[in-house]
């Protein structure tokens, strides 16, 4: 799975759907060190993170959001136990979309 192209049976992708169908964190992060985000924590660390990053004036790339979590909340952002395979999934659905959107900008999403 690191890298090579695999059956979808045995992809990243479908241990994903399936951990977000039952709402489990992914294994295999190796990251989880912090409490794993609910949807309550969600809103308010979004809240804050988003707070911050207007007084900057700056999008913030999707792929820092994790990262975020982990240094500023001790939290685990995982997808998969909120019932999302993908993090552009997680910040549209609707318990979030009041409060961020998501966009492709250049080659990566805010």
């Amino acid at each position: 799975l690191n890298g090579t192209v695999v059956p979808y049976g045995r992809s990243q992708s479908m241990i994903k759907e399936k951990h977000a169908e039952f709402q489990q964190p992914c294994c295999g992060s190796g990251r989880n060190k912090g409490s794993v985000v609910t949807w309550n924590m969600l809103r308010e660390c979004l809240q804050k993170i988003l707070n911050e990053s207007c007084s900057r004036g700056q999008p913030i790339p999707l792929s820092n959001m994790k990262r975020l979590f982990r240094s500023k909340f001790n939290a685990e952002l995982s997808e998969t136990a909120l019932g999302h395979a993908k993090v552009t999934e997680l910040l549209q659905d609707s318990r979030v979309s009041d409060i961020c959107d998501v966009k492709l900008q250049g080659h990566g999403y805010v």
